[in-house]
């Protein structure tokens, strides 16, 4: 690095809209909690490039010397999100405080680090981008779909669109996304509402992927109607749909209560069948809620994000058995 801090490598202007393209990681894993996590794509270049918390410029003094190739320990750029939930991002935190000290690393050393990535000197010999499939999977532009499997992965950081991602983003100053929300009451890499401003970066909405519940009503409850219906549209969240949905999926009990033997009862579907009919996923229009054209309105979870199969087959397998409350 120190020859490169000799170079006086020209920023450019920034591009201020495409500085906040946002792109999302995909791990492979939907068990991995940074799956889907959001991110600017030069802040995800350097995430992946340079080490994050795993190798090269990793923010760790005690990260295996064989895992650094090189780089001195103290040389972090570590510009990995500070916390992946936004309520715990106080600008007390650890992660707060590493993501603060190692952006002001990276806009300080930013001609240095352009410099080095341009003349091929930075990663070395492709480690970087070896390293960041190892350990971080792709980072993807999403697109219109929404859909990780059928995005548009992001070019490796010494390819030429590559460099001037990574040109632009410091240019700009080097933004991050500091922290993430689920996609509720909003598409995944809009910000995160009202708490779109953190201490360091922004907020924004990743992708949310639920697992396959267990066929019990807690499980579907806790880890697929409530983080996708119960906060938002269905519940206290903004943007509400209660009263023109006729469907309040806030809590288990009372999500419970209103769809299973329940008549439809929204301004689109009233009458139009019982929610959850036990023992008859079939005549159940709940489930047919979850498909991509169902018999009235629209296709629920909404904002074009969409149940795997696995996740609408246990489901129905709770229903078919008789949707007993546990």
């Amino acid at each position: 690095m120190v020859g490169a801090l000799g170079c006086r490598t020209d920023l450019g202007e920034c591009d201020e809209a495409a500085v906040r393209r946002v792109v999302f990681l995909d791990t492979g894993s939907s068990a991995d909690p940074r799956q889907g996590i959001p991110m600017y794509a030069g802040q995800a270049l350097v995430v992946a490039s340079c080490g994050a918390d795993r190798f090269c410029h990793a923010s760790s003094p005690n990260l295996a010397e064989d895992m650094r190739f090189g780089a001195p320990a103290g040389l972090s750029f570590d510009v990995s999100l500070a916390c992946l939930d936004g309520e715990f991002c106080d600008e007390d935190s650890d992660g707060v405080a590493r993501l603060r000290r190692d952006q002001k690393r990276v806009f300080d050393m930013a001609r240095a680090i352009l410099s080095s990535v341009e003349s091929g000197w930075m990663p070395p010999d492709g480690v970087g981008e070896r390293l960041a499939r190892e350990h971080f999977g792709r980072l993807v532009d999403v697109g219109p779909r929404l859909d990780l499997d059928e995005g548009e992965e992001l070019p490796p950081i010494g390819s030429a669109e590559g460099t001037e991602i990574l040109r632009n983003w410091l240019a700009c100053g080097a933004p991050v996304v500091e922290s993430t929300g689920l996609p509720t009451g909003g598409r995944p890499g809009d910000l995160c509402g009202t708490a779109a401003s953190g201490t360091v970066g922004d907020c924004r909405r990743r992708i949310f992927e639920p697992r396959a519940p267990e066929p019990r009503w807690s499980s579907i409850y806790e880890d697929v109607i409530f983080p996708m219906c119960g906060v938002a549209c269905h519940g206290d969240g903004t943007p509400n749909y209660i009263v023109e949905s006729a469907l309040d999926l806030s809590s288990s009990q009372l999500a419970y209560d209103s769809i299973v033997g329940e008549m439809a009862a929204g301004r689109a579907c009233a009458g139009r069948g019982i929610l959850v009919d036990p023992g008859n996923s079939a005549g159940s229009l709940f489930l047919d809620k979850l498909t991509t054209h169902p018999i009235c309105g629209d296709p629920m979870p909404s904002l074009a994000v969409r149940l795997d199969d696995e996740v609408i087959a246990v489901i129905a397998a709770w229903i078919d058995a008789g949707a007993p409350f546990d």
